[in-house]
């Protein structure tokens, strides 16, 4: 398990950072991306307690950037699925 600094330049030359949280469980791969550094810590700290307890660590939660994103993802969902291609 890892808590990392990422930074990346924008297309308009801003620079932006975020901090990862890195870890396996059940024998796959998980990134978590934070704003803040103590969030990005607590997180770690609990996935840590969870993976170790055997519990499913992807039942963490943690509150939404956008108070938007509900209502998105909502949105999504009720969303027809796109037509299928067929093979030529």
């Amino acid at each position: 398990m890892s808590v990392r600094k990422r930074k990346w330049t924008t297309g308009g030359g801003e620079v932006k950072e975020a901090w990862i949280v890195d870890y396996t469980a059940n024998g796959k791969r998980h990134i978590e991306t934070f704003k803040k550094k103590k969030d990005a810590d607590a997180y770690a700290q609990q996935a840590g307690v969870d993976i170790r307890a055997g519990g499913r660590t992807r039942a963490l939660t943690r509150k939404p950037d956008s108070p938007q994103l509900p209502g998105l993802l909502r949105a999504h969902s009720e969303r027809p699925p796109p037509p299928r291609r067929r093979a030529a």
